[in-house]
């Protein structure tokens, strides 16, 4: 289960910009650059029009933030990165520490929420040591609040938890300064994410105090800035106080309630988020579970995508800057020839012989490839023994092919790569229970569900190694890691059980393969 981690900081934007030279961002770019939009595609057309207008690297940059903040609010999050990534060049031309810390900021974010997690790491050190370096408040305060957002998509809520309190008193202290209408919101937004960090937690009685606070907040925000003020986080942490009291019919209208609020407002990362939870007490609308659950798949293939579009531009540039490297060397091998064999020449017209030339052989320089690197197989970690026998299960051939036709629709999505997913998150998901679930899966597939989720995620990978070409580039290790497996030894292991055949030699014979 994944945590959302797109919080949008406008309220350390705006005490970044003052940073910036007022020489550097005219009074023009700086009104456009700060004016409330409404949604997604108003931010994006804002971010094009400064760009248009923009004339030195500083003001390109502010209109790109615009443009990745809208793209990073949509989901699309491959596009989002790129231009993120343009932001954090461009701010190295200009040494502007502002726009570089927030673009190392969202990199972070995106990166974890596409399970790139040493990307992220890398982003996170990035703006860890530029806060340490300022150490101004609302850069150390964006510094934890990425902190926050990255123990939150670890599932680490009770860890948070300390990271979120401290931005509650860097809130109460920039109240006390200006109280203003963003103020007073990222004040909101902080109180409504502790809330749901305590719930995570299973401290209700701290989740229910900051709950109560935002809703103060609530009361006093104007109705045309409620909107900011990330109503379906609200809507959820009451549908998850009332699933958790087991009022169920209360549950279900607070949760239609946060779903109805994340489509409104096209917001991908709180949808994800709704389902998740319903998914997690089992309390989906039996009308909309079809719906949501489909949606909740598609979202999950949409993430994959963009992940490995982002890779696949990563290792264009990489291999882009191997080139370069390449090339500079070879002129600079060719022009070191060149000037041994004049200074040569001038030896021997001054001293009218020939002078004997050590044979240097000038090698070649090799290309550099993905290497796919092999582990030692583990044993598997099942236990070896013989499995119990499943008691008789009495169900009618209807329920039987109803619920035969929900494993098949099943299949067609990837939710089996979730790491550690369940037998519990399965039943959640079909709206069945285990007994029946394994009865099906022994009687049409032949299998365990442990042996039946390995398979799906062999057979995952291998029709992606087979369909899309940028896969056989991909290392052993992201391979097991996008799959669902814990480790590369093991999804190796399973790899060879399943194709008897190591992924290693599967891939290089589909090279093999293309290239005759």
């Amino acid at each position: 289960m994944k945590i959302f981690i797109s919080l949008i900081l406008l309220l350390y934007q705006l005490f970044y910009g003052q940073e910036v030279p007022q020489n550097s961002l005219r009074k023009e770019i700086e009104t456009l650059y700060y004016t409330r939009t409404s949604n997604a595609d108003d931010t994006y057309s804002l971010g094009e029009k400064i760009v248009q207008l923009s004339k030195n690297e500083t003001e390109f940059s502010k209109g790109y933030i615009l443009i990745a903040d809208a793209l990073n609010k949509k989901g699309n999050y491959s596009k989002a990165v790129y231009y993120y990534k343009k932001v954090d060049s461009l701010s190295d031309i200009s040494n502007n520490y502002s726009d570089k810390i927030t673009a190392n900021f969202f990199l972070s974010a995106i990166y974890k929420r596409l399970s790139l997690k040493k990307q992220s790491q890398a982003y996170f050190i990035k703006v860890k040591t530029i806060a340490n370096t300022i150490k101004t408040p609302e850069i150390l305060a964006m510094s934890n609040e990425l902190e926050a957002i990255l123990l939150m998509e670890d599932l680490k809520y009770c860890e948070a938890i300390q990271v979120k309190n401290a931005q509650i008193n860097f809130d109460k202290k920039s109240l006390e300064k200006n109280n203003s209408i963003e103020n007073v919101i990222y004040y909101g937004i902080d109180n409504i994410t502790l809330s749901f960090c305590y719930l995570k937690c299973g401290n209700d009685t701290k989740a229910q105090f900051y709950l109560t606070e935002y809703e103060k907040i609530l009361k006093i925000v104007p109705q045309s800035d409620i909107k900011y003020l990330r109503l379906s986080l609200y809507f959820l942490n009451k549908a998850i106080i009332y699933a958790e009291a087991n009022q169920r019919d209360a549950a279900k209208y607070w949760f239609n309630k946060a779903y109805a609020d994340a489509v409104k407002n096209k917001n991908t990362l709180y949808i994800m988020r709704v389902i998740e939870e319903e998914m997690h007490y089992a309390i989906l609308d039996p009308k909309l579970q079809k719906a949501h659950f489909d949606q909740y798949i598609r979202q999950k293939q949409i993430l994959r995508s963009h992940a490995e579009k982002i890779i696949a531009q990563e290792e264009s540039q990489q291999g882009s800057g191997i080139a370069s490297v390449r090339i500079v060397i070879l002129i600079g091998s060719l022009l070191i020839i060149a000037l041994f064999i004049l200074f040569n020449k001038k030896i021997r017209l001054l001293f009218g012989k020939k002078t004997s030339l050590p044979y240097n052989k000038v090698k070649s320089i090799q290309a550099i490839e993905y290497e796919l690197s092999t582990e030692i197989l583990e044993k598997d970690d099942v236990s070896s023994g013989s499995e119990k026998k499943e008691s008789i299960i009495m169900m009618s051939k209807e329920r039987e092919e109803e619920l035969l036709d929900k494993i098949k629709k099943f299949e067609e999505g990837i939710l089996y790569t979730e790491k550690n997913f369940s037998m519990a998150q399965m039943a959640l998901v079909l709206d069945s229970n285990a007994k029946y679930i394994n009865y099906i899966l022994q009687k049409y597939r032949g299998k365990t569900f442990s042996d039946y989720v390995n398979e799906l995620r062999i057979k995952f990978i291998v029709k992606n190694l087979e369909q899309k070409s940028e896969y056989l580039n991909y290392k052993i290790n992201y391979l097991s890691e996008i799959s669902g497996f814990s480790s590369h030894s093991r999804f190796t292991y399973i790899f060879k059980k399943e194709l008897n055949i190591s992924p290693s030699e599967f891939i290089s014979n589909l090279r093999e393969k293309k290239n005759n």
